[in-house]
């Protein structure tokens, strides 16, 4: 059974377009516009996560998540801030008041469904590594590891590497991986890719060859390596 996720968001627009991408990502979703309303509808729907904006009409959202914490039926509910607010003394109030994660608008939607993803596997206890013997990765801590030493990946490698580790199996093509990687209308081109990919291999070390070359396509994860 997917996961159930609450939005309580005062923004129409902002409201509607977290709607569409969770329900397009397959979890079940409602939706409130204030906090009292957010609060009502969570005793029926009982969330997995709840996404909370801070600024609501007409209680704060801080006072939202303390009052969901105080009772027991949401005490494995996760919350997740959506706030404008950017300093710290606001994080560290939210954190205070009971929240899992904390995201700052204006946000990436793909940043944000895989925060999501995160804690509901983090809620559940479950883990997200991909392992090929000696060779791990942990997707929810960013980190690679080879015969149990750190591998010291940059941020843009860790995203190439966790990407062709999500799509293992398929060749991914250039054009893909300049979009899913680098983000639309990054001043990238395929040369730079190939760069990228021949600086991840080197870092892999032993695991090299995982990274194999489909000649004019792009690139795929081999998991039969020898």
């Amino acid at each position: 059974m997917q996961p159930k996720i609450l939005i309580v968001e005062d923004e129409a627009d902002l409201r509607e377009l977290l709607l569409y991408n969770l329900e397009n990502e397959g979890y079940r979703v409602e939706a409130a516009r204030t906090g009292l309303e957010g609060i009502a509808l969570a005793e029926t729907f009982r969330p997995d996560l709840v996404l909370l904006d801070l600024m609501l009409p007409d209680i704060a959202g801080e006072e939202v998540c303390r009052r969901m914490r105080n009772n027991a039926a949401f005490h494995n509910t996760a919350i997740l801030m959506l706030t404008a607010k950017a300093a710290e003394t606001d994080r560290i109030l939210g954190f205070r008041r009971g929240a899992d994660d904390y995201v700052t608008k204006p946000f990436s939607t793909k940043e944000l469904l895989e925060r999501i993803k995160a804690i509901l596997r983090r809620t559940k206890g479950e883990s997200n590594l991909f392992r090929l013997r000696d060779l791990q990765l942990d997707f929810d801590r960013h980190q690679t590891r080879i015969h149990n030493r750190p591998i010291n990946l940059t941020s843009q490698e860790m995203a190439l590497f966790a990407y062709l580790v999500q799509m293992r199996g398929k060749v991914v093509t250039r054009d893909r991986l300049l979009e899913e990687v680098w983000g639309h209308g990054a001043d990238v081109d395929s040369r730079a890719i190939d760069a990228s990919i021949k600086r991840l291999r080197a870092k892999l070390e032993d695991y090299r060859d995982i990274i194999e070359t489909v000649k004019g396509v792009g690139y795929k994860l081999n998991t039969e390596m020898d």
